[in-house]
Formats: structure tokens, sequence, C-alpha cells
């Protein structure tokens, strides 16, 4: 019950010819070493996320590229987005309560004049 990630160490083993790390919980990509390559899907299978340029694994993506980029994108964009809608919840706001209570003016020329109809 091995986890984590292959240790960068297996990549100096160049003399290794066989490897069957199958029913882990390992992660992250296989090692660049021809054992690894040629390894049977049975030797990788069952382990918790092990990619690489193998048969039955899935490819490895490059987190260095787009993915650190993306995150740093994600983070400022977010709060934009949130402080954007907030500012437009809060202008929605101020306009329904102004349009909802009545100006001092318009109460108290009605009272003035006795008008039984409102102006509009």
């Amino acid at each position: 019950m091995l986890n984590g990630s292959i240790p960068e160490a297996f990549n100096d083993l160049h003399g290794l010819r066989i490897v069957n790390i199958s029913f882990n919980q390992l992660e992250g990509p296989i090692p660049d070493l021809k054992a690894f390559h040629q390894a049977s899907f049975d030797a990788l299978v069952n382990n918790k996320a092990l990619c690489g340029n193998t048969t039955g694994l899935r490819p490895c993506r490059d987190n260095h590229s787009h993915g650190g980029r993306t995150k740093v994108i994600e983070l400022a964009l977010l709060p934009l987005f949130g402080g954007l809608l907030l500012l437009f919840i809060l202008a929605a706001s101020f306009l329904t309560y102004c349009r909802k209570t009545p100006t001092r003016k318009s109460e108290s020329r009605e009272e003035r004049h006795g008008d039984i109809f409102t102006v509009l």
C-alpha cells in the first residue's frame, strides 16, 4: 500500500528492467524509464492517479505552463466579478428604495393646494 508520488530517484535506475506497482495509492507522473514505458497495463493498474505516456494511463498535464496562469486569472477575476455583482445589487436596491419612498416636496404641495388627485 504505497501512496504519494513515485520518487524522483527512480529516474536514476537505468538498469531497472521490470516494474509492477499495481494496487497501490500512487499518483503523479511515472518515471521516464524504459521499464515504466514498456510495463503492461496490469503492472500499473489500480493506483490513485498515475499519469504518463504509456498504455492505460492518462497523459500528464503540464501544471507549470497553463495551470499556474489559470489559477492567477481565476484568483483575479473571481473577486472582480463578485465586487461588480455586489455593486449592481446595491445600486438596484438604492433605486428601488428611491422609487418607493415619496418625496417631501410632493406631499407638502398636495397638502398646500388641497388637491385630491396626485400629479404624475
